[in-house]
């Protein structure tokens, strides 16, 4: 038996290909009395009875077992393979797939990989159709529960796995989360204890590096990046509710460097500035061949275990992640002084100054029916929605479009990327953005990571109109592009090619998403305009305040669960190669 659970966990000994075979008979045992003949009777024991069983009726007997708990493997399964040869051959994973992939249905939703890889199969995208076959669900079985089961040991021993299983640990989270429909939450819960789990992350990844002297930009990680994000996704009112004020300030002072940092932290799956992706036209199928050794495609950055294969994904922004818990945990730091760093001090009402120069940050303008909710009160900070809330009556489709950004969105060169319309933006919104003391901010691009922690930072509420229409990408622009991608190829080692590529004829999509609206917010009205950029569904908007008194701001950001509008602006008169001065903003749709 002992070569059996050497292969696997526990839990996962059923999975062994064969029973493990007899010892062999001793020189002793064949010399010594015969063995006793039992009474004919005897053999009428209720595993003689279950032997006699049909197959079929054996493979419902343990499913219905496996399912009679709501959470953990399906160990019921191994117990009845240990029991003896015969049910070994019945419900061994390699001659009964069919029983594992019932299993897997009954404790893990179905709903949204399914309609996902249908979607790509509509828009002729490389689905696999066979994505559910059992064997290939099999072996989605075995990753989950493997990674379930090393979260939940790493809970018991409080010490986190070696960074591989770290990652693969917290992808596997995160895919569950996105297509949660009730039961993968369920699991992950009350058998992984993720809650706990993210704990004992929150202290070793997070909060620790925080904590180095002399102060320190954390280092950006797959694992943090992943582990951000799952935090934001099992975030609870009642538990930021109920956070003391020192838990409150810790939390606070670890996500600075991710929401402020705009130098360190990216957001963006590609260049903020590129109007038009991939890089290649979709029409250049064919470079020069000459070239195509030195400019092959790029591979993926991040491939993951998913159904038996390799999925090629990207993964998600840390940043993103974190000005979403900022945004968060920032509008339940009022009731606690202490996590509050502008409270008690003369900066408590500062306002952005209004151009990226030395100068003293502004007070707040006075209420008045110019900057306020319809001319009649002052308008106050909206929290931001948490993730359930985003997803509550729409379950797992509520990051379909975070899925397809993850996954078609890698490979800036040539990838496919969205197609136009899949990014609604219209509608009112609602929110705030939040802005950094400029003298500390201008420190922290010289290098000083202290000014990061310390710096002071205020918020404030605002309000969006926005109108979407599809227009024709104009002709000026597109020359633009063609002319900037030209010299560029020219240029640039890693797209040598691209100027033998890229034709003087446009072979992009014909048209775009132009958005247009209006605003206000405590400083007074302005104007909205840009448009989306379509490959990514990058959002990026010009606000210009009427009378212009108060500055022109760029915003870029996405769409995250497609009711929440998150990202960071910058000022207009920096470069947009260099780092200028930015800020974070996150806006939820009005319902």
């Amino acid at each position: 038996m002992s070569t059996l659970l050497s292969d696997w966990t526990p839990d996962w000994a059923f999975l062994s290909p064969s029973f493990p075979s007899p010892p062999p008979a001793s020189t002793a045992a064949t010399t010594g009395p015969p063995p006793t003949t039992s009474h004919p009777q005897s053999q009428s024991t209720p595993l003689a009875h279950m032997l006699t069983l049909p197959p079929e009726i054996l493979t419902q007997i343990t499913l219905d077992a496996c399912l009679s708990l709501p959470t953990g493997p399906p160990s019921s399964a191994r117990a009845l393979c240990l029991t003896c040869r015969a049910f070994n051959r019945v419900l061994s994973h390699r001659n009964n797939a069919p029983l594992y992939a019932a299993v897997f249905s009954g404790q893990f939703d179905t709903a949204a990989p399914r309609r996902r890889a249908r979607a790509l199969a509509r828009e002729g995208g490389e689905a696999d159709l066979d994505l559910f076959r059992p064997e290939r669900v099999v072996s989605e079985l075995r990753h989950r529960w493997t990674s379930l089961t090393r979260m939940r040991l790493s809970t018991f021993s409080h010490t986190l796995p070696p960074t591989p299983e770290l990652e693969e640990d917290l992808w596997t989270s995160l895919l569950l989360l996105l297509e949660d429909d009730g039961q993968n939450l369920l699991q992950l819960r009350a058998y992984a204890k993720l809650d706990e789990y993210m704990q004992l992350f929150w202290r070793e990844c997070l909060l620790g590096p925080s904590m180095a002297d002399p102060p320190q930009l954390p280092e950006e990680t797959v694992a943090r990046a992943l582990g951000l994000w799952v935090l934001w996704h099992t975030s609870e009112e009642r538990v930021l509710e109920h956070e003391s004020p020192l838990t409150q300030h810790a939390a606070l002072f670890a996500l600075r460097p991710y929401a402020f940092a705009a130098h360190k932290y990216d957001i963006f799956a590609a260049p903020w500035y590129e109007h038009v992706l991939p890089l290649l036209p979709p029409t250049s199928t064919s470079p020069n061949p000459l070239l195509e050794e030195e400019a092959p495609p790029p591979a993926p950055r991040t491939q993951i275990k998913y159904f038996g294969s390799l999925l090629s994904i990207e993964p998600p922004p840390a940043g993103l992640a974190a000005i979403m818990l900022f945004s968060l945990r920032t509008s339940f730091r009022s009731a606690h002084p202490l996590s509050s760093p502008l409270a008690g001090t003369a900066s408590a009402a500062l306002a952005m100054p209004l151009a990226p120069v030395a100068q003293p940050m502004h007070h707040t303008a006075p209420p008045t029916a110019a900057n306020t909710a319809h001319g009649q009160q002052l308008l106050s900070i909206v929290r931001p929605p948490f993730a359930h809330e985003l997803a509550e009556g729409r379950g797992s489709e509520a990051w379909d479009g975070d899925w397809r950004r993850m996954t078609r969105c890698w490979d800036l060169v040539r990838g496919r990327g969205l197609e136009v319309g899949e990014t609604d933006v219209g509608g009112v919104w609602e929110g705030k953005f939040t802005f950094f003391d400029f003298d500390s901010y201008r420190d922290m691009l010289t290098g000083s990571a202290r000014s990061v922690y310390e710096g002071a930072f205020a918020e404030q509420p605002q309000v969006w109109r926005l109108t979407a229409r599809r227009a024709r990408i104009a002709d000026s622009l597109r020359r633009q592009i063609l002319a900037e991608r030209r010299e560029r190829g020219a240029g640039e080692g890693e797209m040598t090619g691209m100027a033998s590529v890229v034709e003087d004829e446009w072979g992009w999509g014909e048209e775009e998403l132009v958005l247009d609206g209006s605003g206000h917010s405590a400083w007074g009205e302005f104007n909205l305009v840009g448009s989306v950029r379509t490959w990514d569904g990058l959002v990026s908007l010009r606000k210009e305040y009427t009378p212009a008194a108060r500055g022109t701001w760029l915003y870029r950001g996405y769409l995250v669960g497609d009711d929440y509008l998150v990202g960071r602006w910058r000022d207009t008169f920096t470069e947009k190669t260099q780092d200028g001065y930015e800020g974070i903003f996150a806006l939820a749709r009005r319902s």
